[in-house]
This record gives structure tokens, sequence and C-alpha cells, in this order.
């Protein structure tokens, strides 16, 4: 289940304690005060995507090497990579667990590298062993159509005016909808009901994309992550992605 970080409202900033006289308030455009407070960020941004891209290039080469590598496919199909893939599955919901409600210790280094190295290891493990046996051209089309989507809505999230961080219960009622027609499906084994829910999984992820985005770069926006959770951060934006892939490797190998 999806966790929720402990947002910041920027309105609610105490106020200088030593200005006592009156001033004259100069004007600034509103668009520059978004900029200089996103640039105010830039250190915390630029942790958050550059831990991003390094996971994703681990995870890349677990599934490059189980697309490709004999022994490694091989493997995949054996008792042991079961045994090993369910202990990934501990490992992923452990740390996501771990991240979002003991902040004080994921905040302290080396923890906060700990818990990303820990899920990164289990989620790369779990997307290679899906991707193992799954249609190669599938696989590229779906890598390909998540990178177009998550470069598309973070340039959408990080320039459009509209504030999407107040859609959190409205996206997390619909992720529990989602989770709950998967549950059933598992007993009724419907295709078309698999097909739909992934269908919707994938613009319910696109929205979380948009809604993390600018929860991270800040700006004039209601809430924003605190600048101590580039961990928790760094990993709610590779579940959005990581989802994103699934859902749509799930339509294309099927089409296929």
């Amino acid at each position: 289940m999806r966790q929720y970080p402990k947002y910041t409202p920027y309105d609610s900033r105490p106020s200088n304690p030593t200005l006592t006289i009156p001033i004259a308030e100069p004007y600034h455009d509103q668009s520059l005060n978004n900029f200089n407070s996103i640039e105010n960020r830039n250190p915390f941004i630029r942790k958050v995507y550059t831990n991003l891209t390094i996971m994703w290039i681990i995870t890349a080469l677990s599934c490059y090497g189980f697309m490709y590598n004999k022994t490694m496919k091989t493997f995949a199909a054996t008792p042991q990579a079961y045994t090993l893939l369910i202990f990934s599955i501990i490992l992923l919901f452990g740390t996501v667990i771990i991240a979002a409600c003991s902040t004080d210790f994921v905040r302290k280094f080396p923890n906060d590298y700990i818990i990303l190295c820990i899920f990164t290891v289990a989620q790369a493990y779990m997307l290679g062993v899906s991707c193992a046996y799954k249609d190669i051209h599938a696989i590229l089309l779906a890598a390909f159509a998540t990178l177009v989507i998550t470069i598309t809505m973070t340039i959408f999230a990080c320039q459009t005016t509209y504030d999407c961080t107040g859609m959190g219960s409205f996206l997390f009622t619909s992720l529990t909808g989602i989770i709950c027609i998967n549950i059933v499906n598992l007993f009724v084994k419907s295709d078309t009901v698999n097909l739909l829910a992934a269908c919707a999984s994938i613009v319910i992820f696109t929205g979380y994309l948009i809604y993390d985005t600018q929860l991270i770069v800040g700006g004039d926006h209601k809430y924003a992550f605190s600048t101590e959770e580039h961990a928790f951060a760094t990993i709610s934006l590779y579940l959005d992605i990581a989802n994103l892939f699934v859902n749509l490797l799930q339509i294309f190998d099927r089409s296929n």
C-alpha cells in the first residue's frame, strides 16, 4: 500500500519576529517568486533525480541480464528464484514502510542511502524476473512509452499553473479501488477486467507522477516534501515510474 509523507504547508512559515516597523512591500512578479522558490530547492531536487537515475540504471541492467543472459533467464524459472522473489517483495514493503514511518531514522546518513540501496536491489530483481520471459518487443515498447510519459508529465508538472498537490486523497482512493479489483480478479480471472485495471492503473500512476513531481520541486504549491526527505521522495517517484512500466508491459505483452 502506498504511504504518504508528512507535508510542509508553505503558508505556515513563521513570520520574522525582528520586523517591527511597517514598510512598503515592493512589487514582485509571481512567476519570479515561483522560480526563486524552486531554485532554493535545487540541491534537494538534484539529489532526488541523481538517486533516481542511478536506481534506474541498476534496474535496467538487471532487466537486460534477465532478458539476454541464458544463465539468468534459466535461473528465473527455478524454485530458488521464486523464493528470492518473495524475499525481495518483503524487503520492498519493509523499506517503503520504514521510509514512510521512521522519518527521523531515514533522514540520517548513511541510513537514507542504505534504505535506497536495499529498495533498489529488491525492485531491480523483481522487475528483472518479470522481464525474463516477456516478449522483448513488448518490453522495449513499454520502456519507451514509460520514458515518454515520465518526461512529458515532469515538464507539465513543473510548468503548469495548477496545483496538483491537493489531489492525494483522490489518487489514494482510486488506487485502493484498483487494488481491490485486482484482488477480486485473482479469483474471477477475467482477462477483460485485468486489461481495464491495467489501463486505469496507467492513468492513476500518471497522476501520481505529476503529484509527486510537484511535491519535489515545491514552488507555488500548497504542499511539498521536506528537503530532508530525499529518500522517501526518490522511492515515491521510482514507484510511480515502475508501476507505469509494469502496467504498460502487461498491455503490450498481452497484445503481442
